[in-house]
């Protein structure tokens, strides 16, 4: 069964990452989406390193960058 493309990388990124981690990304999700991705999970095949790396970069940049409080000038 072939895995559809967005499930396929948010899969690869909760086997990547710690499992505490993981596990906490799966619950901002509903459960329905948490289940797909537990799913999908369970039916990866051999992902090659690029992939796993492409997945956690892409996954890096798209997250909002945080600011550095101590560093804002407001006191």
């Amino acid at each position: 069964m072939s895995i559809a493309p967005r499930l396929r990388k948010a899969a690869i990124l909760v086997s990547t990452i710690d499992v505490r981690t993981g596990d906490a990304l799966l619950e901002q999700m509903g459960e329905a989406q948490a289940n797909l991705v537990r799913a999908a999970v369970l039916e990866l095949d051999d992902i090659s390193e690029s992939e796993r790396e492409s997945v956690l970069e892409e996954f890096l940049s798209s997250r909002p960058h945080r600011r550095d409080d101590a560093g804002s000038g407001v006191e």
